[in-house]
C-alpha cells in the first residue's frame, strides 16, 4: 500500500504526485485487512532556498492510497495550516529552469563550477578513471568482482552498470568489505594520473 501526496495549495512548484508513505502487505486472493500508514509531517514541507529551512505551505492537500503511482485508489483532502504562503519556485514556473540564471534562482544560490576530473583522486568514479589505460583495466576487475555470482536481468543491467560507473572509488572501498584497500585505490590512481599535471 503506497500514499501519496498531492500539493494543491499552489505555494510551490511540486511533481504532481509524491511518495508520502508505504507499507508492504500480502493477501491471499480476496483477502482485506486494515493498513495503516504513517504520513510524516515532513512530507508536506518543502527546502526554502530563501530562508534555508523547511517550511509547509498553507492549503489543501490530498492523500491518495494506491497500488502504484499509475493506480491512484482512494483520496482523502485536508487543509494543512502551514507557515508558508509563497516560495522562491511558485508553481506558475516552468517545470524545467530555462537558464543558467533560472535554475540559479531556484537553487537559491550561483551554480557551483564542476569538479575538474583530472587529476583523479579518491572522489573521482568508474567511469571518470576508465579513460585511461589502466583505469579500464581497474573498472573491468572490479566490476567483474561485483557481479560474480549475480544474475542480472537484461532490464536491470543498464541500471546496475550506470551504477556502479558513477559510484567514486572512495566508496568502493568503503562498502567492499575490506576487499579494495586504500592502497590499492591510491596505487590505480598514481596510474591513471602518469604524465598528468
Amino acid at each position: 500500500m503506497q500514499i501519496y501526496r498531492r500539493d494543491l495549495t499552489g505555494v510551490v512548484l511540486r511533481p504532481e504526485r509524491e511518495l508520502a508513505g508505504f507499507a508492504k502487505v500480502h493477501l491471499e486472493v480476496g483477502g482485506s485487512r486494515r493498513v495503516d500508514v504513517e504520513v510524516p509531517a515532513r512530507s508536506f514541507e518543502f527546502w526554502d532556498v530563501r530562508t534555508d529551512e523547511w517550511r509547509c505551505p498553507t492549503g489543501r492537500f490530498e492523500l491518495v492510497a494506491a497500488r502504484s503511482s499509475a493506480d491512484p485508489g482512494l483520496t482523502l483532502s485536508l487543509q494543512v495550516d502551514g507557515d508558508a504562503t509563497d516560495s522562491a519556485d511558485p508553481p506558475s514556473g516552468p517545470a524545467l529552469a530555462a537558464s543558467d540564471a533560472d535554475f540559479a534562482a531556484r537553487l537559491g544560490r550561483s551554480i557551483p563550477a564542476p569538479r575538474p576530473t583530472r587529476p583523479f583522486d579518491r572522489d573521482s568514479t568508474f567511469a571518470e578513471i576508465a579513460t585511461t589505460p589502466a583505469g579500464r583495466a581497474f573498472r573491468a576487475i572490479c566490476w567483474r568482482a561485483t557481479i560474480a555470482g549475480t544474475e542480472l536481468s537484461d532490464a536491470d543491467r543498464p541500471m546496475v552498470e550506470r551504477n556502479f560507473a558513477e559510484l567514486p572509488l572512495r566508496a568502493a572501498a568503503r562498502f567492499g568489505d575490506g576487499k579494495l584497500s586504500w592502497r590499492t585505490i591510491d596505487l590505480v590512481l598514481r596510474l591513471c594520473n602518469l604524465g598528468r599535471r
